[in-house]
């Protein structure tokens, strides 16, 4: 991966294996596009990561990035939809729970790709978010070391 392409990098990755992609958590246009159609089942990337570069004199010799790394649900495989008439405990066992394996397996698999050294930060959870009310796993202070 090259220097400063963290965010395309993760677009290919997530366009290779069908889950949407948005980047930069902007409650303006990510609302916007978070509220486009989905399919039963589709995982759904937010990244709003932040690069910090580390200079050997006038060379870069790494970037860390740092930030938010989302990954939701709307649409459960069966069709069920994320709603607000579910309970939190619904939410954590219909969607939540696999969530939380799979986010910490993306994180792993795409640093390996790419040579990336990642934590991934204390984990948290954000239901009904946005306007179509997905529920997310987030990893608020997400790192990756290039």
């Amino acid at each position: 991966m090259e220097y400063f392409n963290i965010i395309g990098a993760l677009q290919a990755y997530c366009d290779a294996r069908g889950i949407a992609f948005i980047w930069q958590y902007n409650e303006f246009y990510t609302n916007i596009e978070a509220t486009q159609k989905y399919e039963n089942g589709q995982k759904i990337l937010v990244i709003d990561l932040r690069p910090t570069p580390v200079l050997s004199g006038f060379k870069i010799a790494g970037i860390t990035y740092s930030g938010l790394f989302m990954l939701g649900l709307k649409f459960d495989p069966d069709g069920r939809p994320a709603s607000l008439d579910e309970k939190a405990i619904q939410k954590y066992q219909r969607r939540l729970k696999e969530l939380s394996q799979m986010s910490a397996e993306i994180m792993a698999d795409f640093s390996c790709m790419n040579e990336l050294a990642v934590t991934p930060g204390q984990m948290n959870y954000l239901i009904n978010t946005f306007d179509s009310n997905i529920d997310f796993v987030v990893y608020q202070n997400a790192t990756f070391e290039q």
